[in-house]
């Protein structure tokens, strides 16, 4: 068993608390990558669609 000294566990507490804080800024900062990714995707998909649409009324014209 060892034993430690209780002299600094305020200060111990204080960066657990402080690692909490940052674990969550890069939890929100990870869900902000994802956000923009997605928005991304759907842009793509729209940017695609508009052009197949297009491609496929100049295609129904001639």
């Amino acid at each position: 068993m060892t034993f430690r000294l209780q002299t600094n566990s305020n200060d111990e507490r204080e960066s657990k608390k402080h690692l909490k804080k940052k674990k969550k800024k890069k939890k929100k900062k990870k869900k902000k990558k994802k956000k923009k990714k997605k928005k991304k995707k759907k842009k793509k998909k729209k940017k695609k669609k508009k052009n197949r649409d297009q491609y496929s009324n100049e295609f129904a014209l001639s």
